[in-house]
């Protein structure tokens, strides 16, 4: 339960992070509908249903390298799951002696899983830190005849660097803040991990326990808030535009596949692109849905060319 000022304060800061989102992300519409044609909306119903599935079960990562595609289903299985957690934990922060989805089975199965899905999403986590920054294997590299910028290349880490920081702040301070809950409480079966670190703080003061609880909520809760208009500008934007391509994508015989030129068109006064504006929008989109920087590569190539 938030203080009366605390409440303010984060009414304040949830305000402040959609107005910067939005204007991050107005600019990502308004690059895409730079682009040539329009989005035909009409493929949309007849794909939804895959298009959801492909996102829950991350179907296309497990096509290649199991172990790093498990480790990034489980911080994604947990992230999509986290959507009903923060807004759960908003909830129980605002209103007095509220459980969200109550103390029947529902709330039980809810917690169980939040529970589960921290604990993977920290392991993966971690894990991945490791291949990323320790084992460092070369498909996460790009090779050195690439004409990259080594600003890009340093960037790249950087990047991959504040989102892991991220994840682990956000996953770990919602997980101890939930041990603290508990061991002002009771234990809770349908926790088991989070219990089992409850038992290191029984023997601290119950006005510790609550100092950790509203710790713990702002740096689960208040990472999210900053991380916002940072994930718009991330590499790790195409989390979001991935689904939001297969989605929208035109139909094609294959993935390179461009679309045909019409030479006989007389009209056309130019071929090929020297500009965003000349490329198609689903290229475009397809950037984004790959990686961010993409984007940045394209454009710096047109203006070099």
């Amino acid at each position: 339960m938030l203080t009366l000022p605390e409440k303010i304060i984060f009414i304040l800061a949830v305000i402040a992070s959609l107005y910067t989102a939005s204007r991050v992300a107005l600019r990502i519409i308004r690059t895409i509908q730079r682009g040539q044609g329009k989005a035909d909306l009409g493929v949309i119903p007849g794909r939804l249903v895959s298009v959801i599935s492909k996102t829950l079960t991350f179907q296309p990562v497990f096509r290649f390298r199991f172990w790093p595609s498990l480790f990034h289903a489980f911080v994604g299985w947990a992230f999509i799951f986290y959507v009903l957690v923060n807004l759960g934990d908003v909830l129980e922060a605002y209103i007095p002696n509220f459980e969200f989805l109550g103390t029947a089975s529902i709330g039980d199965i809810y917690r169980l899983i939040a529970d589960v899905l921290s604990v993977a999403a920290l392991s993966g986590m971690v894990a991945l830190i490791i291949r990323r920054f320790i084992l460092k294997p070369s498909t996460l590299t790009t090779r050195e005849d690439v004409l990259l910028s080594p600003k890009a290349r340093a960037g790249i880490l950087r990047d991959s660097a504040i989102v892991s920081a991220f994840i682990i702040i956000h996953v770990g301070a919602r997980f101890v803040g939930q041990s603290f809950e508990i061991a002002s409480t009771e234990p809770d079966p349908w926790q088991p991990f989070a219990t089992a670190l409850s038992n290191l703080w029984a023997n601290i003061p119950p006005a510790s326990v609550e100092i950790g609880i509203h710790l713990c909520f702002w740096l689960a809760l208040g990472t999210i808030l900053l991380f916002i208009p940072y994930f718009l500008i991330s590499k790790h934007i195409h989390l979001f535009f991935a689904p939001l391509n297969f989605l929208l994508k035109p139909q094609r015989r294959s993935m390179g596949e461009l679309s045909k030129l019409n030479f006989d068109d007389e009209s056309i006064e130019q071929f090929g692109a020297t500009r965003i504006e000349d490329l198609e929008w689903s290229l475009i989109l397809d950037s984004y849905a790959c990686i961010k920087k993409s984007l940045d590569m394209q454009i710096s190539l047109l203006q070099i060319s």
